[in-house]
């Protein structure tokens, strides 16, 4: 869902950005400042409330300043491995999982995409659009061929330290989302190819219980047109909810500040805690935070975005 919507809005940001320049500039200030914040509020703040060592220790410790690495986007590990950068001190040691944003993982491979949607664009991608049409075929039986053997592999691409299977899969969600902005002319979204899409991505585990020839790893065949399909025909329906980003958005800071509110849950309440009542509280305490991150953090730093524009 995350990576079909970005693939669709980031292709329209790129479509009516002035200049190279104008639209890094845009993706900087809006991942950049409130990454920062949040990363600084975990650390001195949510840190210190819950951690096992005394604050001296905690705040002489290595670890809690090796945290703040996770602001270079690019560090060296990826989601399968453990993940050092991403521990603080003496915290959410108690929880099933001591990572303190384990959100965080996906940045990496969303800026990568900025970059490739960048050069093809500036290819003349966008003016050949059969061609990254024909591009993303090739990538999805790439997947089908080999998604099995790479999918667990500890390999990392170089430099960039990304999850070869990861960035061909999120890739091609990624892609859906380029194309239906591209081809938004030519697509029809109507509730009967919803349900049908529905039908044919849960049909495939159901064949796949019932008829052992035919590999688990069939749901990838359907699941990059269905599941893309549904996340945009839902994205697109009329009604009340359409209205919810009018005063501000708060998605980027229900992103940035939800796992380490759900942690912090966790470990005052247990693991024992009910999933209903874990996420009305997730959502009745990162909301309001979200909101400020908006507020105060977010859009004041998107009134910088034609700066780039002007110089």
């Amino acid at each position: 869902m995350f990576f079909v919507v970005s693939g669709y809005l980031i292709t329209q940001s790129l479509e009516t950005s002035t200049t190279t320049a104008n639209f890094i500039w845009k993706r900087v200030l809006r991942i950049y400042p409130g990454l920062i914040v949040s990363i600084l509020i975990t650390a001195v703040v949510i840190g210190p409330l819950v951690t096992s060592l005394p604050l001296s220790r905690y705040f002489s410790s290595t670890e809690t300043y090796y945290y703040l690495t996770v602001i270079r986007l690019f560090p060296a590990y990826h989601f399968e491995l453990p993940m050092a950068f991403n521990r603080l001190p003496g915290v959410f040691e108690s929880n099933p999982i001591h990572l303190v944003n384990g959100s965080l993982w996906t940045l990496c491979y969303e800026v990568s995409f900025y970059g490739v949607l960048l050069v093809v664009a500036r290819l003349g991608g966008f003016q050949h659009r059969r061609w990254l049409l024909i591009g993303t075929g090739l990538g999805w039986v790439i997947m089908l061929l080999i998604g099995p053997q790479l999918y667990g592999t500890n390999r990392v691409l170089p430099v960039l330290n990304l999850s070869p299977f990861e960035t061909l899969n999120q890739g091609l969600f990624f892609a859906a989302g380029m194309l239906a902005r591209l081809y938004r002319k030519q697509i029809r979204y109507n509730g009967r190819y919803a349900v049908l899409a529905v039908a044919v991505w849960l049909g495939t585990y159901w064949l796949t219980r019932f008829f052992p020839t035919l590999p688990l790893t069939a749901i990838r065949w359907v699941r990059y047109p269905a599941l893309s399909y549904l996340v945009l025909y839902v994205s697109f329906l009329k009604g009340p909810l359409n209205r919810f980003g009018d005063k501000g958005d708060v998605s980027y800071g229900l992103y940035i500040y939800g796992f380490p509110l759900q942690q912090l849950l966790i470990q005052w309440l247990g693991t024992d805690v009910n999933a209903p009542l874990l996420i009305g509280l997730s959502i009745a305490t990162t909301l309001p935070l979200a909101v400020l991150s908006w507020m105060w953090v977010e859009k004041p730093a998107l009134k910088w975005k034609t700066w780039k524009t002007q110089q």
